[in-house]
């Protein structure tokens, strides 16, 4: 009996034994997998160069999209907004005296007398031509003196017609290949407004998406060159978390997928989800420590954290675990 005991016995601890190599070697199923936090930030810089005249935000600072991040001198661009809007409202005045069916009133009337003049100094020089033809007829007065009355009468029938057509000038549209270029100088004047605003908008620079701001590089009196960056931003959705999976781990696990990540000092309950797995092996990198011997052969994952975490800083240290129950 004492003998089956042993045999029993040994039997047990060789099978504990043997669960526990296996254990070892395979590596525990239910142990972390080790990384960090890792970030993609955006450089913030303005599309014109020139003199800082404010930066409104300091490292540390959260942003919203929307919030001014710095500003740049714009009194060249004031002054080229104000000579648009200038052009503009002659171009536009332009136009519609052109397109006017008539002039001013006050006008109209002084060509009208000035008309009215014209005829009676043509009604006086046509009936002076007449008697001096019957004049000269009867032998009573020279050639020249007709020739005189005559040039009188022609030169107010020349009045007459000038007139005339200055009141038709005044009081009908002008051509049509005039008014279609002072619409082509008016359009003109249009997009000069449009750039000259959207020039002095450029000079200051707004945050185009939330986050929190990881580092400025210039003071207010500096100059900046076109595209020159200004303000580091570090957005909420741009921060991920980096991970090795062992080989023998790489099956249970799919892009999708959500996933547990606990760091010191964070808050229980922190999730990400899976959007990225290596297609190829590596050696696990030199800065994952493990406490149990690590497998040669690694492959990166990178999940996004689900909702953003404020606590989950780039370069932290984190252990991921695959969240129980059924994948998202």
């Amino acid at each position: 009996m004492k003998r089956r005991i042993r045999i029993v016995l040994a039997v047990v601890l060789l099978g504990g034994l043997g669960a526990y190599l296996a254990f070892a070697d395979n590596g525990e199923p239910e142990a972390p997998m080790f990384g960090y936090v890792e970030s993609e930030t955006t450089l913030v810089g303005a599309k014109t160069g020139g003199r800082l005249v404010n930066v409104d935000v300091e490292r540390g600072d959260t942003v919203r999209e929307g919030d001014p991040l710095f500003a740049l001198d714009d009194a060249s661009e004031k002054a080229r907004l104000a000579r648009a809007e200038a052009d503009l409202a002659a171009a536009k005045a332009d136009l519609a005296d052109l397109t006017a069916s008539q002039q001013r009133p006050a006008e109209i009337g002084i060509l009208r007398a000035a008309l009215r003049q014209a005829k009676a100094s043509l009604d006086f020089s046509q009936g002076d031509y007449k008697r001096k033809q019957d004049l000269f007829a009867r032998k009573i007065i020279a050639q020249s003196a007709l020739d005189q009355a005559r040039m009188a009468m022609e030169r107010d029938e020349a009045q007459v017609e000038e007139a005339e057509r200055q009141i038709t000038a005044a009081t009908e549209p002008a051509r049509q290949e005039r008014i279609a270029a002072s619409q082509a100088r008016l359009q003109a004047a249009e997009a000069g407004l449009e750039e000259a605003k959207v020039a002095l908008d450029d000079r200051t620079v707004t945050a185009r998406h939330g986050g929190r701001v990881t580092d400025t590089f210039f003071e207010p009196g500096e100059t900046v060159q076109p595209g020159q960056p200004v303000v580091e931003i570090l957005p909420a959705e741009k921060v991920l978390v980096r991970f090795y999976v062992p080989e023998a781990r790489l099956a249970t696990i799919t892009e999708g997928d959500t996933v547990e990540v606990a760091c010191d000092g964070c808050p229980t309950g922190l999730t990400a989800r899976i959007d990225y797995i290596a297609r190829d092996a590596e050696f696990t990198p030199p800065m994952i420590f493990t406490r149990q011997e690590r497998a040669k052969l690694v492959f990166l994952v990178k999940a996004r954290p689900n909702p953003p975490a404020p606590a989950l800083r780039p370069g932290l240290p984190v252990e991921v675990r695959l969240a129980p129950g059924p994948t998202s």
